[in-house]
Order: C-alpha cells, then sequence, then structure tokens
C-alpha cells in the first residue's frame, strides 16, 4: 500500500514497486474476461504437469470466470434498480440523469469491474457535449490510492496516474499524467511528469495547477469487494476458482486428445490381408470381405480403455468444487439439468440461495457509493441532496412466479390490510406510481358483480384492500351486500 507522494519523486519506477503485483493481476483478470489468456493458461498448466505443451497443444478455453462475472451482474443489474428521492421533483430529476449520463449501463459495467478486479472506480467529470454532470468507470490500473499511516485503513487522496506518448509510435516520448483527489473534495491537482524513453521512470515535473472544485465532494468513488485489515483494494472473484478452472480445462483436453486419437484405430488381423506393392513392402488389402481360415485370427480394431470414466467423474468433481467455491451453484450457471423444469417462484428462490445471498453481498457494498455518486450527479443540477436522501432498491433478476405474486398481494391487501393496495401493485409488479392508480381506478370503475369470483379493490377508509367478490364482512354475498348498499 502507498503510504505517501514519495513514489512521484524524480528517478522514482513507474509503476511503484510495491503496486505491480496488483495491476499485474489486474491485467491477466481483463484477459482471462476478454477470452484472449491462453498462454496464461499454458504457463499456469505447466506448472502443474510436466511437458504439458508437448501433448496438448490446441487451444481450449474455458470461460467459467467470465460467466460468473457477467451472471453476477445480471443478478444485481440485469433488472434495473429504482433509486427514488424524499419529493417525486428530485425522483424525477434522478431518472432524467440516469437518461443523460447512461446510468445504468456503467452501473451494470462496474459491476463487472467489481467482480473481475475486485474494486470499482467511479470518477465524477463534466461533459462538454451536454454541459452536465457525468461519469465513468476508471481503470484500476491507473488508481493509486494513498493510505493514511494511522493503523486506521482509511483513503487520504485518491491519485489517478496513466502514461500518455506525446511522440510517434517509432519514436515514443512518454508523460505521466497525474490526478490527485483529497477525499475531503472541494479540489483536485492535475500534474505532468516527464519520463524516461521506456515510460518506466518518472523524471521531472513539467505542470501543476489546483483546480477548485468549489463545495462539491471527491470525485472519485469507489467501492471494493470484500475489503479486509491486510487488503483495501478487494478480492477478485476470480482468485479462487483460477485453478479449478486451469485443472478442469486440462482434464477435458486429455479426454478430447484420448477420443481424438482413437476414432481412427488401427487394425489387427492374419498376415493374409497383407500384400506386396511394386516396392515389396507390404501393405493392408483393403477390401470389404476378408475370408479368415480355421486357423487364422479374425480381423479387428485396436482398441485403448482410456479410463474415461474416472476422467470424467474428476471433471465432474472440479467443476462441482467450482460451482460451490464461485457461490453462483450449477442451476445459476446453466449447468444443472434441472434448469428448464417449471418449479414455483419460492422452489426457485430456494434453489438460488447462495447467488442471491452473494448479490446481496454485492448490493450491500455498493450501495453507498451510488448514493454518493447520484447526490454528486444532482449537485451538478443545482440539486443539494444529501446522499443520506436518496433511496435504492435492488432488484435480484429472478423470473417471478405470476401466481405467488397475486396471492401475495392478496394476504398484503386483504382483510385486515396490512400495506395500501397501491404500494403493494408497485412492489409486486414493479409498476411506477402513476401506473399503479390508473390500475387501481380501472379496477374500481367496473364496480362488484353479482357472482364475480374475480378479485376486486375493496375501498375502506384510507386504506385499499384486494378481496374476493363473494366475500363480505358479515358474511353475506355480494348480492345481499349490493341490494344493502342501494
Amino acid at each position: 500500500m502507498l503510504y505517501n507522494l514519495d513514489w512521484l519523486k524524480e528517478d522514482q519506477p513507474f509503476p511503484p514497486k510495491c503496486e505491480l503485483k496488483r495491476i499485474e493481476q489486474y491485467k491477466n483478470n481483463a484477459k482471462i474476461f476478454d477470452m484472449t489468456s491462453f498462454e496464461e493458461f499454458s504457463t499456469l498448466a505447466s506448472k502443474l504437469i510436466s511437458n504439458f505443451d508437448e501433448y496438448i497443444n490446441f487451444n481450449l478455453i474455458l470461460g467459467y470466470q467470465r460467466l460468473v462475472t457477467l451472471k453476477l451482474a445480471d443478478m444485481v443489474c440485469g433488472a434495473y434498480p429504482s433509486i427514488t428521492a424524499k419529493t417525486d421533483e428530485l425522483t424525477d430529476e434522478i431518472q432524467q440523469i440516469r437518461d443523460v449520463t447512461n446510468f445504468d449501463d456503467k452501473l451494470y459495467s462496474s459491476i463487472v469491474d467489481f467482480s473481475r478486479f475486485g474494486v470499482t472506480v467511479y470518477r465524477l467529470f463534466k461533459s462538454e457535449e451536454t454541459d452536465k454532470g457525468d461519469f465513468t468507470c476508471w481503470d484500476p490500473t491507473q488508481w493509486f490510492p494513498i493510505i493514511r499511516n494511522d493503523g486506521t485503513n482509511r483513503i487520504k487522496e485518491h491519485v489517478l496516474a496513466w502514461r500518455q506518448n506525446i511522440g510517434t509510435c517509432d519514436l515514443p516520448k512518454y508523460q505521466l499524467q497525474v490526478q490527485r483527489h483529497p477525499v475531503e473534495g472541494g479540489y483536485y491537482i492535475e500534474e505532468t511528469y516527464s519520463m524516461d524513453d521506456s515510460g518506466t521512470c518518472i523524471k521531472n515535473l513539467v505542470m501543476s495547477k489546483k483546480i477548485d472544485t468549489d463545495d462539491y465532494p471527491c470525485l472519485i468513488q469507489h467501492a471494493a469487494n470484500i475489503p479486509t485489515t491486510t487488503n483495501i483494494y478487494g478480492t477478485s472473484d476470480y482468485l479462487i476458482i483460477n485453478t479449478l478452472v486451469y485443472k478442469a480445462t486440462e482434464r477435458i483436453k486429455q479426454i478430447l486428445r484420448i477420443l481424438d486419437i482413437h476414432a481412427d484405430p488401427s487394425m489387427t488381423g492374419p498376415d493374409t490381408m497383407l500384400e506386396p506393392d511394386k516396392d515389396g513392402t507390404l501393405v493392408l488389402k483393403m477390401k470389404q470381405f476378408y475370408a479368415v481360415g480355421p486357423d487364422e485370427r479374425e480381423p479387428k480394431y485396436l482398441t485403448w480403455d482410456g479410463q474415461l470414466d474416472s476422467a470424467f467423474k474428476a471433471l465432474e468433481f472440479l467443476l462441482n468444487q467450482l460451482y460451490i467455491l464461485s457461490e453462483m451453484g450449477d442451476a445459476f450457471l446453466g449447468a444443472s439439468e434441472k434448469t428448464g423444469q417449471a418449479i414455483s417462484g419460492t422452489a426457485m428462490r430456494f434453489k438460488m440461495a447462495s447467488p442471491l445471498i452473494k448479490a446481496r453481498r454485492v448490493t450491500n457494498a455498493i450501495t453507498l457509493p451510488v448514493k454518493k455518486l447520484m447526490a454528486s450527479l444532482l449537485k451538478f443540477e443545482n440539486q443539494n441532496v444529501r446522499f443520506q436522501d436518496i433511496s435504492i432498491k435492488w432488484e435480484d433478476s429472478l423470473p417471478k412466479d405470476p401466481r405467488e405474486q397475486a396471492e401475495l398481494v392478496r394476504l398484503q391487501t386483504g382483510e385486515p390490510a396490512i400495506m395500501p393496495l397501491k404500494t403493494a401493485l408497485m412492489e409486486q409488479y414493479d409498476m411506477s406510481s402513476e401506473d399503479a392508480e390508473e390500475w387501481i381506478k380501472e379496477i374500481d370503475s367496473r364496480g362488484p358483480k353479482d357472482n364475480d369470483t374475480q378479485p376486486n379493490i375493496k375501498q375502506k377508509g384510507s386504506t385499499q384492500s384486494l378481496t374476493k367478490g363473494n366475500e363480505g364482512s358479515t358474511g353475506t354475498s355480494n348480492k345481499k351486500s349490493g341490494a344493502a348498499d342501494r
């Protein structure tokens, strides 16, 4: 970890030596996610198996890491979260910001970074195109937080640093661009340093200027995946499953190699099947029928028992461990044979308990940074809103059971009602406030009907409830109740 800015002094290497391992891990994980890392796989596999490349020399990459990341992002942001404020006007303003900044797609990308890198970094800025606040998901290989050296593991300054080639491809000339963002906000510092010809060593400070941001908070926000007292950067989801994926890939390659070799097996039989060619070399007579004498062996194909049953069992064991350690489960990753079976919504949620718990952990970690991010974007619109006054409701993106939803609404809004019907419709059917009111008006306009067995809305005081048409509070039928009302 970095505790000061000494690494920006003259003749210091860039990146700092203590950050090289973290940055290299980010780069490798990016290659794994982009499915371009067969070289990295071969390097690690060679450590597990001697002469790996000599007899397994065809490319095969199992993209389980990418699948785990995308499934987690789908679980957290597949259904966009509801972000609201205390007033309808502010909520409408938030929705406009989401539309203008492409907020939801960027939020999805940030969950991808959160999973594959173990951290996601947001950088706020003012857009030249719209002249409004905007943000981007910053590359964490360019993020160097400065930690308070008091044992509290608090970040006191976010430093963004990246190389820039101001020369040509043939004659490069590198500069180091630096932005220093103190966590208290109000300003940040831009600096430019010259570098050596290789772009690995910092030289002189060329330019430095302070940029006031008035009373804006820090323009950098971050969220870490399971930070600890010894690791404030977070932990990638790939770290615990990489070796399992490499081992499963190795096992599949060995199985495929055995099957390929014996897809065209050799033959054995009596020597009468051979005849000399013009050079006198004995070759097999390719005929459809071979006559076999009483003392001769029948021709047959040579086959080899490759113990494939054991190989498949070993592969199954490895994949089961992968499902467990990734916390996603075989059903959620699409490997279970029972995935397509029709089950109730409750049963599905029990089956998906582990992915749901993991998604909840992610939303808990990212909720506060997203609130602060939205509060800062509102400030660009001259709306001074505390992040504590912003609410975020995350959806789990699992398919909902319409029958269970309807039954739950009946239970919540029946007699005695525990929830207003408008609230129940908004929660269970993902309706807006206006849509829920229109639905209630439509149902009210129909009125009660004789022998109506469909659910109707019954207004009682200020609370609306959902009851069956043939049920009355006095135990009499709807027909009698209607007559009495008239």
